[in-house]
């Protein structure tokens, strides 16, 4: 764990360190009928400003009912907030999968 601001974990390997930053979400009744959906907010301050290199470097949206995590490489994070289909964390093998996508973004591999 690392308690720095907007820093919640810190991973690393063989090329370095990466840093974290967690939200997690449980499954929310959209009230204008549509589906239920995870809804993450990503941004950060009192008027929630969307992140920025530096702040850290993957996001992890953590669903709390599927006990399941889907990585996201900050270059991805294209707005403050972002609502998910709950079928996006059904696939066994969406961690690992969204894990090496992140890493592969954030390196500038893909």
């Amino acid at each position: 764990m690392a308690q720095q601001d907007k820093v919640d974990l810190c991973a690393w390997d063989e090329l370095g360190f990466i840093t974290i930053q967690v939200k997690s979400g449980r499954l929310r009744q959209e009230y204008d009928g549509r589906q239920p959906t995870y809804h993450f907010n990503y941004g950060s301050g009192l008027k929630k400003k969307k992140p920025v290199r530096g702040d850290y470097d993957i996001m992890a949206t953590v669903a709390i009912e599927k006990r399941r995590v889907l990585f996201t490489a900050l270059p991805e994070l294209t707005a403050v907030s972002k609502r998910i289909n709950p079928k996006r964390f059904d696939d066994p093998d969406v961690e690992i999968n969204s894990w090496q996508h992140a890493i592969r973004v954030m390196r500038g591999e893909t």
